[in-house]
């Protein structure tokens, strides 16, 4: 991934505290986003088979239908390469229940926009039902959110069992340069991503619907020739790719042969 120059990215840091300043922390009598109604909605994506644990954990998934779940392409193609590099391994959703059972089922290629980072991994629909885990699919909103707008991610830290609710708020939007091959456009959140944060879903605080999926940190290199640091902020996939991933007939069929 492309780092940030120096006086590019001091000049976002320092909008992304103005605004943070601004707007302050969410404010609760807004808040739409009910955690309870969520959190069983969103998975751990692992390699299971290799590991000290039994798995190795790559990222974080999210149901967006009753036998598909969504992450960052990334997160899909780091799980193949664990496999291609260990000769072994499934790739699979895991998911700790209330009463502490855990439920894994197996995940399959789907569909996905690598430009963008998103892809769709399907499962057979009766395993996790067997199993006691209801499949509540997420809402999605596509409508462009503002700068300043406050959002929450919700995944899964390193080896946490359960996700994790990062709030902050859409500090801003980075710019693709026509003709180059830089990044697409991204949103900027006022936090960063951590390890096995990347495929949460994004939320609006506002309205409780997904508005995109978290993808990376954003590395800056504020000494040229140094290594990339962190910046404190993290990229997030406007969540209208995955919207025409999903409604794309080609995708429908595709994904329905597979399950």
């Amino acid at each position: 991934m492309p780092a940030f120059k120096g006086d590019e990215m001091r000049a976002l840091l320092f909008i992304a505290l103005a605004v943070s300043a601004a707007f302050g922390q969410p404010q609760s009598e807004l808040q739409k986003l009910k955690v309870s109604d969520v959190q069983l909605s969103i998975v751990k994506i692992v390699v299971a088979g290799i590991g000290p644990a039994g798995y190795t954990s790559v990222g974080t998934g999210f149901f967006v239908s009753d036998h598909e779940i969504a992450s960052a392409s990334h997160v899909y193609l780091e799980a193949a390469k664990a496999m291609v590099d260990s000769g072994a391994g499934t790739i699979a959703a895991l998911r700790l229940l209330p009463d502490g059972k855990r439920v894994a089922f197996a995940l399959q290629f789907c569909a996905a926009d690598f430009v963008h980072d998103t892809v769709l991994l399907a499962f057979d629909p009766e395993i996790p039902k067997k199993a006691g885990l209801e499949v509540k699919p997420l809402k999605y909103d596509e409508t462009k959110l503002e700068i300043g707008d406050d959002v929450a991610f919700f995944g899964y830290f390193a080896g946490d069992e359960e996700p994790i609710l990062s709030r902050t708020i859409l500090a801003g939007y980075t710019t693709a340069v026509p003709g180059t091959n830089s990044t697409p456009e991204q949103m900027i959140l006022g936090l960063p991503a951590n390890p096995g944060q990347s495929g949460s879903p994004v939320f609006s605080l506002l309205t409780g619907d997904v508005v995109g999926i978290l993808t990376a940190f954003v590395p800056v290199t504020l000494v040229p020739g140094s290594l990339p640091t962190h910046s404190g902020l993290s990229r997030s996939v406007e969540v209208v790719h995955l919207k025409r991933l999903i409604e794309s007939e080609e995708v429908r069929c595709a994904c329905q042969t597979r399950n």
